[in-house]
């Protein structure tokens, strides 16, 4: 067999032994068909490598068939939110609204399942991609490091998906598989052991990412920042907060990254190029590459995604107060009650009667199909196109990593470490005082509880809607006490959450462990 045959031999046998035959493993255009004999002979053929390997971002978009995968990834804006105290999908995307009211189990539909096979996609290129590339020889040390870098930095990254959400998954770090004894994952029980060498191995990828990336701003390939910022993302979930402090201030203040002047611009297409707050984003092309139903049709003109009033309660007013509110109901305007609200409040949601933005009229929010009384304008260009005939279009970048969450994790890591100290309090009130944010700084003297309370809250709020919510209340230990919950809606009834404790991680998908016969089943399944 020649070194071409057996190079794709390999990675379709991987792909068979961790998550099955995969079609769209085996219809792969040379784009991906990643090897040294077809094309890596110069530079420009490893870009195009590369390339297959980002690629895998933008492919779980389209793997499966609608509504359950295909149109809602998990990382499009809103998706992972839906499954918490943040709000709900009325579609089931991902299969959000089953997980979040049936429960979970090996078979659930949606990212349970899709999600741990995709990332074992992206795993496989990186480590295809890495194998390949330490074997040219016209790359010059600095050249094949760069090229190592990100191939590293996307494998730490669906790493870090896999064991946020699952834990106990199998490390793999190469592309030679036994297929008659495949490697496995931990007994039932042993979950945080396995979860732990994990995000060992994906803060390695990291330290590396990191030393080997060039320090600028993001433009579409991962950088410095990228690495650093999920690094220490790799490491609150490890709870060991000095080494997230270790490296929050190893970057934080350069002169590279910083807030963007608008909280809104980074969510949109026009204010993404170039922006110093985005660390790490999918990128979309239109009119060549886009998701179709995007954001705008999905979450803006389908009402698909809706927040409820829990989130909505935990906005501060401008004077920095929070203030009771009515709730909803159908066909009463709220505008009254959200007056001179946190400037981020009109950025991210729309109340009843409020205005639209639409593009031929300022349009007025009305109930419709919305059950919560509340519409999401973040991540919606303005004006807002709400015709289903025109509003096909959604190709703003999908933020993943971006500077105003590094600054949080610092602080609240830093208080953890040390109390609330003048570095927690100057990073928290770094990111109330955005120039078109401009809220006022927190309070003097207050406690380390105090300042946790406060801290989280400014995650929910300054990070709403952006699939953080889910995996912020797991690793504080409270997702059974807020995920079991009624939200009400405007009809007077309530949307009923439900959460178990052993949902801190999630099944083995039933198909891949019918196909490797060393996994072992999570406990609780």
């Amino acid at each position: 067999m020649n070194s071409r045959m057996r190079n794709i031999f390999k990675c379709l046998l991987f792909s068979i032994v961790f998550w099955g035959c995969d079609n769209d493993i085996l219809d792969q255009q040379p784009l991906t068909e990643i090897s040294q004999d077809a094309y890596f002979n110069d530079v420009s053929q490893v870009e195009t490598g590369l390339t297959g390997v980002y690629s895998t971002l933008t492919d779980y978009y389209f793997d499966g068939s609608w509504p359950f995968t295909w149109g809602s990834s998990p990382y499009a804006p809103a998706q992972l939110d839906m499954m918490t105290d943040n709000g709900y999908t009325r579609y089931d995307y991902c299969g959000a609204k089953t997980i979040s009211t049936a429960g979970i189990n090996a078979t659930t539909h949606g990212v349970v399942g899709n999600l741990y096979a995709h990332c074992y996609k992206g795993i496989q290129r990186a480590n295809f991609f890495k194998e390949v590339v330490e074997t040219v020889d016209f790359l010059s040390d600095n050249e094949k490091n760069k090229f190592l870098a990100e191939a590293l930095f996307l494998r730490a990254f669906f790493y870090y998906q896999l064991a946020r959400t699952y834990g106990n998954v199998p490390l793999v770090l190469t592309t030679e598989v036994d297929q008659e004894n495949p490697i496995g994952n931990l007994p039932a029980g042993q979950e945080a052991q396995q979860r732990t060498l994990v995000l060992e191995q994906v803060v390695d990828d990291l330290n590396f990412a990191a030393t080997h990336l060039p320090d600028e701003i993001f433009t579409g390939r991962a950088v410095k920042g990228s690495a650093q910022a999920l690094q220490m993302h790799a490491y609150l979930l490890m709870e060991n907060y000095a080494k997230v402090v270790e490296v929050g201030e190893s970057f934080i203040g350069n002169t590279v990254h910083d807030l963007s002047p608008s909280y809104s611009d980074i969510f949109i297409k026009s204010g993404q190029a170039d922006n110093k707050e985005i660390l790490f984003s999918i990128q979309w092309n239109a009119p060549t590459n886009y998701p179709n139903p995007g954001p705008n049709r999905t979450i803006g003109a389908w009402q698909g995604a809706q927040p409820f009033y829990d989130l909505i309660s935990d906005y501060e007013d401008n004077s920095g107060n929070l203030v009771a509110r009515p709730l909803p109901s159908e066909g009463d305007s709220q505008v009254d009650d959200y007056q001179n609200m946190d400037p981020r409040f009109d950025m991210t949601f729309v109340v009843l009667g409020g205005n639209w933005e639409g593009i031929t009229a300022n349009e007025t929010f009305t109930p419709g199909d919305n059950e919560t009384g509340y519409g999401i304008k973040k991540f919606m260009p303005v004006p807002f196109e709400n015709d289903l005939a025109t509003n096909v279009i959604s190709d703003q970048d999908w933020v993943i990593l971006r500077y105003a969450d590094v600054l949080l994790m610092y602080a609240e890591a830093k208080n953890e470490v040390d109390g609330p100290t003048a570095e927690v309090y100057d990073a928290i009130n770094t990111v109330r005082s955005r120039p078109d944010v401009l809220m006022p700084d927190l309070p003097d003297g207050l406690t380390q509880t105090e300042m946790r309370t406060r801290i989280r809250r400014e995650r929910r709020v300054e990070l709403a809607l952006e699939n953080w919510r889910y995996f912020d209340l797991r690793r504080w230990g409270i997702a059974n006490t807020e995920l079991n919950d009624d939200m009400p809606l405007t009809n007077g009834t309530s949307f009923t959450l439900v959460y178990q404790p052993h949902y801190e991680f999630w099944p083995i998908p039933e198909n891949a462990f019918n196909k490797n016969t060393n996994l072992n089943q999570n406990t609780g399944y």
